[in-house]
């Protein structure tokens, strides 16, 4: 009993210390500039030179060393000869409270021979995270005056060489910007993983200037502007006339370059010339992504010294239009989890009545029916004998019976959604992954090359105790692609992985238009058709208000399908989306998401009536039937991609056809036994949204077609214009930006309206920015609602409004309170 409880309780074998062998250095940049987001991937680049012999081994980064916030071992191989120099990266994850991390480079033998190590600093949800690639030797563009409320934005300076190579390594990063760089250095990797992250939902910023044919040489396919030329101008004053800044002075002359807009392209702005207007600032979207070039360089005057560049970040950074609920990856890992161990009609554990039965005889025949054989015949003290003998032969029953009731199969559960966009070849694809063991093996699990995959996080809240086995410390080594090697699972119980990459789109299109029905009600409507070889099960159709059945069971391959569906009218659902994202555990104001309550709007427009409020732990589940598990997976499942925030699904002006289907679109090796798969994905297409017709006379742009963000705030928690709740002495600054197609040529009026504010007021009155002037003017509410027909003056970049609201101007405001801005105009 001694020996096997040393066995049990021994340390596991680790790598042993030795002294720093002679000649080897490393130098460790961590993160992004020491910045990380919690449970995302971060790039730990190190710098490895090698005065000695040869050295072949493998860099780490492991909780041993590192701390319990490092929750895996993270290692890539490394072959360096002597006198060599070589750049290698990793790619971790880290818990919030990591303040540090150790590489080590252990060698062939086991034997850590160098280490270095490097400071994190976590950054809260609601802070800002940026990216600057920049060579200037003047130094980098301040992006970190754009943030949000009380919170902060922090920045990395980059050099070309140190942009990941893994596409997911950038989520944290909210936008990068290229300015003055030489990007034909990026490596066919880094331009992958670089077009991936855009398409994923990043936004990309880059400049030109007087070295823009380098900054444009790696990242040209990319960009909404192709520059031919470099010209020296005169001035940037339609930059200052755009933002609606008076201050400072754009007539230097400045070197920009120019060339042509690619089509589907916007120039927000342009600069007239004696021969075509030239683009000083395009823009437009890549798949969910969107990409912004500036003409100019910011580092080089007049903009260098200008008061109105930081205006111009924040014009740019808040102003693509909102992303939609399911296009944050996996945002809760407790759903991901119960939804991989649901297993529809297949129970890992036995049934209870034949287990009682079983052991019913075992008790019997060693206890009484023993006693009775061996007391007929006056031979009891046979039982020293007998009773060992049952023991072996049950045993050996029980481990038979087990054996086969289990089989030799391991069952691989695959969830994946697969977000496919219009004129895009690639789709992003973001799975959750169980590994059912039926016996205690060891496996290995290889994503594919571009790929990441890593355990699912254990941050999460409640996880099932009788569930999923979290592998403790699994090993993702780092080759040409993503490697979870020899973990063990346990019998009858399921390892959880995170696995993402793309994949070529489905052939699968469609087209939509938003107009009015004969009765004054907003529609949209459309048809989407299915040219590749997939068939979508319970089809729909999702916008901003609501979703639709096609009214058929599957769209079958080849099938053509129209929808018409009403939308609501403008009421308490109809509110904006927020620029940025808050993960709604992050949010104090409790209407943040539907998830605090129960199932999320956007839950219930995918699985339409379907929608059971499933629990979350599987031996709840087990009593109910094939079918029923199979639509509580569906629902665990996008409640795990699915985040709400603030009530808004962040469709803005896009409209998707949702549908299911029985394959997984990411191949997995999996090594170490036998397997079978039981696989289920949700496509989401994004359809082509044809623009509103030019003689569909005066356009109402409603409050749903804008985006907010909190500017300024003075008060406890985060200020939010849906379900707005203020005490004495807080107040807030808000921006309301029209989403990019429903920018007006020509506003003919400005309503604002603060919808459910507390009775107890004093006062009705709001404050409007007037941008020209820089001052606030007061309005007065009649009784909840302020409207102008000469509204000029309050319209900012991309028709910005801005609202301040002050809460002495108001006896108090109830939690639902909503503030909402409209227009209407051509």
């Amino acid at each position: 009993m001694l020996v096997a409880c040393l066995l049990i309780f021994a340390p596991a074998t680790t790598p042993a210390q030795a002294a720093q062998r002679g000649g080897l250095t490393l130098e460790v940049e961590a993160g992004f500039s020491g910045h990380f987001r919690a449970d995302h991937w971060l790039p730990v680049t190190v710098q490895i030179a090698n005065d000695g012999p040869d050295v072949s081994g493998r860099l780490v980064v492991r909780p041993a060393t590192s701390g319990a916030a490092i929750t895996n071992v993270y290692s890539t191989p490394v072959v360096l000869p002597g006198g060599a120099r070589q750049t290698a990266q990793l790619y971790i994850n880290a818990r919030s409270f990591a303040a540090q991390l150790r590489v080590e480079l252990i060698d062939d033998q086991d034997q850590v021979i160098a280490a270095r190590q490097a400071n994190l600093n976590s950054v809260l949800p609601q802070d800002r995270l940026y990216a600057v690639v920049t060579d200037s030797p003047i130094g980098s563009v301040d992006l970190t005056q754009t943030r949000t409320g009380e919170f902060a934005a922090f920045q990395a300076d980059w050099r070309a060489r140190d942009l990941p190579e893994v596409a997911a390594a950038l989520d944290a990063v909210d936008v990068l910007l290229f300015s003055d760089s030489d990007t034909a250095v990026l490596s066919s990797a880094q331009q992958t993983a670089l077009a991936q992250w855009v398409s994923r939902g990043g936004h990309l910023i880059v400049t030109g200037g007087a070295n823009w044919q380098a900054t444009a040489a790696g990242v040209g396919d990319l960009l909404p502007f192709t520059p031919e030329a470099g010209a020296t101008v005169d001035g940037l004053g339609p930059l200052a006339d755009w933002l609606r800044f008076a201050e400072g002075d754009l007539g230097d002359r400045t070197v920009i370059a120019t060339g042509a807009l690619k089509p589907t392209a916007t120039a927000l702005v342009s600069l007239p010339t004696a021969t075509a207007d030239q683009p000083l600032l395009a823009r437009w979207a890549v798949g969910g992504g969107t990409v912004d070039y500036l003409s100019a360089e910011p580092n080089a005057e007049p903009l260098r010294s200008w008061d109105g560049l930081d205006d111009l970040w924040f014009a740019l950074i808040t102003s693509p239009g909102p992303a939609p609920s399911w296009s944050h990856g996996i945002v809760d890992n407790a759903a991901a989890r119960s939804a991989v161990e649901i297993l529809p009609g297949f129970d890992p554990l036995p049934d209870v009545l034949p287990l009682c039965g079983f052991l019913a005889a075992y008790i019997a025949l060693i206890g009484p029916l023993n006693y009775m054989v061996l007391n007929r015949i006056n031979r009891r003290e046979w039982a020293w004998v007998s009773i060992p003998i049952f023991i072996v032969i049950f045993s050996a029953l029980a481990w038979l019976l087990g054996t086969n009731l289990r089989g030799n199969e391991a069952t691989l559960t695959r969830l994946s959604l697969v977000q496919s966009w219009p004129n895009l070849e690639a789709a992003r694809v973001d799975s959750v992954v169980g590994l059912l063991s039926p016996s205690r093996i060891a496996y290995d699990l290889g994503a594919g090359p571009t790929e990441s995959l890593r355990p699912i996080p254990e941050s999460a809240a409640l996880t099932n105790p009788l569930g999923t086995d979290a592998p403790a410390n699994v090993e993702i080594v780092q080759t040409e692609q993503f490697t979870a090697t020899d973990f063990i699972v346990d019998a009858s119980f399921i390892a959880g992985f995170e696995h993402t990459g793309t994949v070529e789109a489905p052939a699968i299109s469609g087209t939509a238009r938003f107009g009015t029905n004969a009765a004054g009600q907003p529609l949209v409507r459309g048809s989407v058709r299915n040219d590749s070889a997939l068939t979508l099960d319970a089809p729909r159709i999702i916008t901003r208000r609501g979703s639709i059945s096609l009214n058929r069971p599957t769209l079958a391959p080849g099938e053509l399908a129209t929808f018409d569906l009403v939308l609501p009218l403008d009421g308490e659902g109809v509110v904006p989306a927020s620029a940025f994202y808050y993960p709604t555990d992050s949010t104090i104001n409790l209407v943040a998401s539907q998830r605090w309550f129960g199932t999320a709007r956007t839950t219930t427009d995918i699985l339409g009536a379907t929608s059971q409020q499933c629990d979350r732990f599987r031996f709840a589940l087990n009593e109910r039937s094939a079918a029923e598990q199979a639509t509580c997976r569906r629902e665990l499942f996008v409640s795990a991609v699915v985040d709400d925030v603030y009530n808004a699904n962040g469709s803005g002006d896009q409209v998707y056809l949702i549908g299911w289907h029985d394959s997984a679109p990411l191949a997995l090796d999996v090594a170490g036994a036998n397997w079978r798969a039981d696989d289920e994905t949700l496509y989401v297409i994004a359809l082509s949204v044809e623009p509103p017709s030019s003689s569909a006379g005066t356009l109402i742009i409603p409050p749903d077609r804008f985006t907010w963000t909190l500017r300024e705030q003075q008060g406890f928690g985060i200020k939010a214009p849906v379900g707005l709740s203020m005490n004495q002495g807080e107040e807030a600054i808000f921006q309301f930006t029209p989403l990019p197609d429903a920018v007006l040529e020509t506003v003919t009026t400005l309503t604002v309206q603060l919808r459910n504010f507390g009775a107890g007021r004093r006062t009705n009155t709001l404050d409007v920015w007037q941008w020209v002037e820089a001052e606030w003017e007061t309005v007065t509410l009649s009784p909840d609602t302020w409207s102008t027909n000469d509204p000029a003056r309050f319209l900012g970049p991309l028709n910005a409004v801005r609202v301040r609201i002050v809460s002495e101007d108001f006896g108090g405001f109830r939690s639902d309170s909503n503030l909402l801005v409209s227009q209407a105009g051509r």
